[in-house]
């Protein structure tokens, strides 16, 4: 049985532990957020939980949009559009993105016998500064331009600049980091302001995990 004075001193010897072992970790802490951000790669940050979100990304219009035309492309240079007897040039190096508050218009470069040259903008409301919808994502019925190709090929051509907006936001996500299955994150909110389009990575929830 421990005599008092030996419990109380016992006690102290633990609270001083204590102490020193949160000023370690204090101090510790403080050198892994040094060396992240001095050699990112040295010490990767923590694996998220299921559902957890990790900080968001911001990619300025000028980074965003070489993405776009990247996802775009299929294979070397324009590529062809057809139905029936109708073809549609689209060249995904002529792709623009601007945005603004909660908009994306992400503008496809096209090209056909009855109009030549022109150009086709998608817009896409996501969420703003002011408010967050999350991954919730509207377009108008019909994209903007040369009512001759938007009457025959606008439906294809907003699915074709939505793809090529997931495939983007999906791509960002996924060199985040991976989350506690190393599996890759994936987008969990998107907003727009000018000039700039910000992902908030997410890590899947339980029942979308990729187990092992």
């Amino acid at each position: 049985m421990t005599s008092a004075p030996a419990q109380s001193q016992l006690e102290r010897l633990l609270a001083e532990r204590g102490e020193l072992q949160t000023q370690l970790d204090e101090r510790c802490a403080r050198l892994v957020k040094a060396l992240r951000e001095k050699c990112p790669a040295a010490v990767p940050p923590p694996r998220p939980k299921p559902g957890a979100i990790t900080d968001p990304v911001e990619v300025s219009n000028g980074d965003f949009e070489p993405l776009l035309r990247a996802a775009l492309a299929d294979g070397d240079g324009p590529f062809l559009l057809v139905e029936g007897d109708s073809e549609l040039i689209v060249d995904p190096a002529r792709t623009r993105v601007l945005t603004g508050e909660g908009l994306i218009l992400v503008a496809l470069g096209v090209a056909c016998d009855q109009t030549g040259p022109a150009e086709i903008t998608v817009p896409f409301g996501v969420g703003s500064q002011q408010a967050d919808a999350g991954m919730i994502v509207t377009t108008e019925h019909a994209p903007r331009g040369p009512e001759v190709i938007v009457t025959r090929w606008g439906e294809a051509l907003i699915a074709l600049a939505w793809e090529g907006l997931m495939s983007v936001l999906s791509g960002v996500t996924r060199h985040a980091g991976p989350d506690l299955d190393v599996a890759p994150l994936i987008p969990a909110a998107v907003t727009a302001t000018k000039g700039a389009v910000t992902v908030v990575p997410q890590a899947r929830h339980d029942a979308d995990r990729h187990k092992r």
